[in-house]
């Protein structure tokens, strides 16, 4: 299965693309995968919880996006089904040396690399590498499901409400997915799929690269998909292909004949 998946990420078109065009995507998925690896090896130590912890850290220094692992991975340290919400909070406030290793790990990672680079750059690295992100809009095109919004809306001033209706489907469903599949080593690469896969399906904007967010731990959750059988397996991502194409057509349209194609563009977006 190892040499499966490397084969499939090394000679996948989306990836060539991705990793030749200049993002730096696939450095941050990699240092997904191995928090993962450490969080999950069977010595199950402190040490080993401070490594992954580092990893993390360094993720989120390259992108943003594994800040939403945070919350699975933490869970995913604990002994115990945690069945209501007043016991995740406990376990959040009380937690145990395992946490504590990877919470310290995951803050030194982060807080020196963020230093370094705030220390050699100023304001103008942490705007451009994490608050522009907050305020980033994409009116041109892009995947997202509020592509259309924004570039209606792009004369005028986002409310705090607008902003809010935005991101909230993200957030719950983000929470419930984290409190679902992340309290269980077993389950954890699944609810980082999944959990990936909603990041970028309710992203304000989503361009190619943040595909390769969920498709670098698909491997880790093939068994997850095993009753699914080999035909709907197939139509899966034939379908997601042919969707992208659908959407590239009226993209290329816009962008190199100026053609209006931006509803068919949103359109696409949803079905994609």
């Amino acid at each position: 299965m190892a040499e499966l998946s490397a084969y499939c990420w090394l000679y996948n078109p989306l990836t060539m693309i991705i990793a030749t065009r200049g993002n730096g995507d696939c450095v941050s998925c990699s240092l997904v995968l191995l928090s993962i690896y450490f969080l999950l090896k069977n010595e199950q130590t402190s040490t080993q919880h401070f490594i992954a912890g580092l990893f993390l850290g360094l993720s989120i220094h390259f992108r943003l996006y594994p800040i939403g692992f945070c919350l699975a991975f933490y869970l995913a340290t604990q002994n115990r089904t945690l069945e209501k919400w007043h016991d995740i909070v406990r376990t959040i406030l009380q937690p145990n040396a395992k946490q504590i290793a990877l919470v310290l790990g995951t803050v030194i990672a982060l807080g020196s690399s963020t230093a370094l680079f705030y220390w050699l750059y100023g304001y103008q690295f942490l705007y451009e590498s994490m608050l522009y992100h907050l305020v980033r809009k994409d009116t041109r095109h892009n995947f997202s499901l509020y592509f259309y919004l924004q570039y209606l809306s792009s004369t005028f001033d986002v409310t705090i409400l607008e902003k809010i209706l935005t991101f909230l489907p993200q957030l719950i469903l983000i929470l419930m997915l984290t409190v679902r599949y992340g309290q269980h080593r077993q389950t954890l690469a699944f609810g980082l799929f999944a959990i990936a896969f909603v990041m970028v399906t309710y992203n304000p904007v989503v361009t190619s690269q943040y595909f390769v967010w969920f498709l670098s731990l698909l491997p880790l959750c093939v068994k997850n998909f095993r009753n699914i059988g080999i035909r709907k397996a197939v139509f899966i991502p034939v379908m997601w292909f042919i969707s992208q194409g659908g959407w590239l057509l009226p993209a290329y349209l816009l962008e190199f004949k100026g053609w209006n194609t931006f509803e068919f563009i949103w359109i696409q977006s949803i079905v994609v």
